[in-house]
């Protein structure tokens, strides 16, 4: 993975000042990517993962929504910025664990309960956990929405 974690973050901040437009607030989009690395990233040390594993995660939350964002094909994303195989093969086909881990949070933005608890299952994970996680990234992403 050549993009790393501050990296990412310097990108994203870009991201959301381009992205304003006429108005005053950040790119929504944007807020909800970085929500969804921050929670991959917590998942992924909740099950005790490695650092390296956690900024993958995070990651693979923040380029998920990019595509929408940037009007540019996933693929080309992923090409571009020379990712590993795990997080391109999460981002372009939701396999592996941080393709499981995203699938979960993007069936959880989607209301989706029934999709939710066998996945929660799967990761053995807990709903408590979950939204204890999402409670935390919500917070930390609205945070980076405030300082633009």
């Amino acid at each position: 993975m050549l993009l790393g974690r501050r990296q990412l973050q310097s990108w994203l901040t870009l991201l959301m000042v381009a992205h304003k437009g006429s108005g005053r607030f950040p790119n929504p989009l944007v807020i909800l990517a970085a929500c969804r690395g921050k929670t991959l990233e917590r998942l992924t040390a909740l099950e005790g993962r490695t650092r390296d594993d956690q900024e993958k995660a995070y990651v693979t939350g923040m380029l998920s929504l990019m595509e929408t964002v940037l009007e540019i094909p996933l693929a080309q994303i992923c090409d571009d910025l020379h990712l590993d195989a795990d997080i391109r093969d999460a981002l372009l086909h939701r396999s592996g664990s941080l393709g499981h881990h995203l699938a979960l949070v993007e069936a959880t933005e989607c209301y989706d309960t029934q999709a939710v608890m066998p996945m929660l299952e799967m990761l053995s994970l807990n709903l408590e956990q979950l939204t204890a996680v999402q409670i935390e990234a919500m917070t930390w992403a609205n945070g980076i929405g405030k300082e633009i």
